[in-house]
């Protein structure tokens, strides 16, 4: 390095040092660089990052070049400029467009901004900031699931931590045509406020971070698929519909639940068998006394070509068979201060409540281990699709800063849990040969999708509100990454089966789910015991009265006509990273409304779904893309996009458009049935 310039350049990185700080851009893939910075004497790469192998970029899209104001770094069409006194910006090299840039401070005087970057020492941790300039009428998108109901997060603080019900995905979408990833496992926030961006990390050592732009949102993706890894094709069985309840309490109940959908000629493609059916969590042992054979209950499910799919908790009850080994061999997640006990419950044949530990799926032999149990409960009986419920994990109280993996404390890495908890699974399956499975999980982190995971939103009320706020959770869902996605169809909590409004609330969640990636029906329902171990009320499409059951049913057999799509559009998803379930603007960028229409979708790229989401709606507005031709899918219709309109929405009926010239399946799928 010039003794007089910051710089050094090498062939597809720049690296600027002032002081004790180091900045390194460097040239990933085309339309990605990724930015690093610290400010301790040295940092090694391998700090609790995970990223998937790729091949590096072609020395013909890079170009680094030095002038008297700094530095330039190209990749293809991304432009990084470092000025002499550090600060970083980002320009679309084809259009020259600015996209991202940091913001501004004085070196001289240090006092009168805040630096872009900053690095503070406390209690022995380093706490770093990552600020940027504010764009007026920028949008964001991604970042996740979160309850709190916004679908632009612009004006948001969002916390980046996993809780049951929150999923830190740190994968942010931009309006201005570019992508940003925080590649940093610590607890923290991001501030997309009026007067600054700012990614802040509680406990890391430096910071790291991509940018990803594209000529549209659908390259962006593609690059971003190929830069953190691409999810498998959602296997056929998967698009089908999953029944699921709180909770099906043996094995005679599931085999007799299926038997009753074949009776009744209703398409069913999987059943969910939930938690509590083992001798206590941690033995990895069927109870007997409700599962006496469950090899042949999942034999004869299979041979009616219907897939079981076993919830697995990443917990360890203390008094279990295993938990002695899961300590001594070092396998469990430590407290820094106190006993490892992190989470009270009720388990099977225990004294409530139970304080439970946690393996640590941050420790590759841990994961070992856990497969160990999982391949001999589960996998050598035949299932081989799991429900990884809790993997947050889930603590109580939430003192993650207390907690100590394999890789690191637990605010510095805490994040990565559920994605290594994901790896672990995976892998073993992949080993085995298995190639179509899904791990429904409860939280994840970038990159979760190349690990067939599927997410669901967490523990819900049974209300409109909840509901309404699943379409923008399952549209960032979408956008951070993630194709498969799913809720739980009429809310988790508070739902009485006997409630004729929550009939109504029922039918649009389902109407809804079927339209979703995955179509899953599940629920603690009402009325119930109080005992925790105990079954929730029937939660099966008979459950809810007649009326109910014939709306419920006539959208099933919708389903299974759509099949064929769902899976040829995740073939997209599989390849190119295009989220099935994604907004208007994805695909008509040009049509000033569709950035403002937050509660309509398009499912794949030849239908948008406006779901009814208001009580005792029967009608709603809706908007479709202008220049375009739709074909209303119940009455044949054809209307020209651009316009606004009352669209009729009986509670039999959810308003569903078909791009004209689509696909003719689609016509077929809505048929009126004789």
């Amino acid at each position: 390095m010039d003794e007089k310039m910051p710089f050094s350049v090498e062939s597809t990185k720049i690296v600027w040092k002032s002081g004790r700080e180091t900045v390194v851009a460097s040239a990933v893939l085309p339309g990605i660089i990724r930015i690093r910075a610290w400010y301790v004497p040295t940092c090694t790469d391998d700090y609790v990052t995970i990223e998937v192998p790729h091949d590096p970029i072609d020395a013909h899209l890079v170009q680094c070049a030095v002038n008297d104001t700094g530095t330039v770094l190209v990749a293809d069409d991304l432009q990084c400029e470092i000025s002499n006194s550090g600060r970083i910006s980002f320009f679309q090299n084809t259009t020259g467009d600015k996209l991202l840039e940091e913001t501004n401070w004085l070196p001289t005087n240090p006092t009168l901004f805040p630096k872009s970057r900053t690095y503070t020492r406390l209690d022995g941790k380093w706490e770093i900031q990552q600020r940027f300039l504010p764009v007026q009428n920028e949008h964001f998108f991604g970042l996740g699931q979160h309850r709190c109901g916004v679908y632009d997060y612009k004006g948001s603080v969002i916390m980046l931590q996993q809780q049951n019900g929150e999923t830190c995905i740190p994968f942010l979408l931009s309006s201005l045509k570019y992508a940003f990833v925080w590649n940093n496992p610590s607890l923290g926030r991001v501030e997309l406020t009026t007067n600054h961006t700012c990614w802040i990390a509680e406990n890391a050592r430096k910071i790291d971070y991509y940018v990803i732009t594209g000529m549209d949102f659908s390259q962006i993706y593609a690059r971003y698929v190929d830069l953190v890894g691409h999810a498998p094709q959602l296997p056929y069985w998967a698009t089908g519909f999953w029944q699921s309840k709180l909770r099906y309490t043996s094995q005679a109940e599931v085999v007799s639940v299926v038997k009753k959908y074949q009776e009744k000629h209703i398409p069913l493609s999987a059943i969910v068998i939930d938690y509590l059916h083992w001798t206590k969590m941690g033995d990895f042992t069927w109870d007997p006394n409700c599962w006496p054979s469950p090899k042949d209950m999942v034999q004869t499910l299979k041979e009616a070509n219907v897939t079981v799919i076993a919830s697995i908790w990443p917990a360890v009850n203390p008094h279990s068979v295993n938990a002695k080994e899961f300590s001594d061999k070092g396998y469990l997640v430590e407290a820094k201060k106190g006993v490892n006990n992190f989470f009270p419950f009720t388990d099977t044949n225990d004294i409530p409540p139970v304080i439970m530990h946690y393996y640590d799926s941050t420790n590759p032999a841990a994961r070992n281990f856990l497969w160990e149990k999982i391949k001999s409960m589960y996998y050598d009986i035949g299932i081989t699709n799991y429900w990884l419920d809790a993997c947050e994990p889930e603590i109580e109280p939430y003192t993650m800063d207390n907690l100590l993996f394999y890789l690191g404390e637990g605010d510095a890495v805490g994040n990565l849990y559920p994605l290594c908890h994901q790896q672990g699974i995976f892998e073993s399956l992949s080993k085995l040969g298995i190639k179509d499975t899904v791990l429904l999980c409860r939280s994840g982190w970038l990159g979760s999708q190349r690990y067939a995971s599927a997410l669901w939103s967490g523990d819900i009320l049974s209300d409109w509100q909840t509901f309404s706020q699943q379409i923008h959770i399952g549209l960032n869902v979408g956008l951070s990454g993630i194709p498969w996605w799913t809720s739980d169809i009429g809310g988790f909590l508070n739902g009485n089966i006997h409630d004729k409004d929550f009939h109504e609330l029922l039918v649009r969640w389902f109407e809804f789910g079927v339209f979703c990636p995955i179509c899953r029906l599940h629920g603690n329902r009402e009325p119930r015991s109080t005992v925790l171990t105990e079954s929730g009320a029937d939660n099966e499409i008979w459950s809810f009265g007649e009326d109910v059951y014939t709306i419920l049913k006539k959208m099933l057999c919708i389903r299974e006509r759509l099949r064929p799509y769902i899976y040829q559009e995740m073939k997209k998803a599989a390849d190119f990273g295009l989220p099935m379930m994604r907004p208007l603007f994805f695909d008509y960028m040009q049509d000033a409304i569709c950035w403002s229409v937050d509660d309509e979708y398009l499912f794949g790229s030849s239908l948008i779904v406006a779901p009814v989401h208001e009580k005792g709606a029967r009608k709603r507005k809706v908007y479709l893309p202008k220049n375009t031709r739709w074909i209303d899918a119940w009455t044949g219709d054809s209307i020209i996009g651009g316009t606004w309109f009352t669209a009729a929405a009986e509670l039999d009926d959810i308003p569903v458009f078909i791009k004209e010239h689509a696909d003719g399946m689609l016509a077929e799928v809505f048929e009126k049935e004789e």
